[in-house]
């Protein structure tokens, strides 16, 4: 099951290099919107978050077999867990002070 997960996975994401493919032939850079600046933007801030969860997959996944690490990864896997206790502690007492602020005014 997981690996059939992975694999869609693997596909949708072959098709969106295939699409970013296309849009490079069409290279229309020097007449780009703001709108396409903004949502490239978001895209780039997504692809950013999404190969950060990725490797954090790849690295709970290691976890489970320990003898296949390699001690960076471990590092890593280990900093990944200290950054989720933090924002498990204060990412509510941030949401509730920006909604506090939020509605101050």
């Amino acid at each position: 099951m997981l690996e059939e997960v992975i694999h869609d996975l693997s596909e949708k994401l072959n098709n969106t290099t295939q699409t970013f493919k296309k849009i490079q032939l069409i290279n229309n850079t020097h007449n780009i919107s703001s709108k396409q600046l903004k949502l490239l933007a978001n895209i780039s801030t997504n692809l950013h978050n999404l190969t950060d969860e990725i490797e954090e997959l790849y690295l709970m996944c290691l976890d489970d077999n320990e003898l296949l690490m390699s001690s960076e990864e471990k590092i890593k896997l280990r900093d990944i867990k200290i950054n989720n206790k933090i924002k498990d502690m204060f990412y509510p007492m941030m949401i509730l002070t920006r909604l506090l602020l939020e509605n101050q005014r």
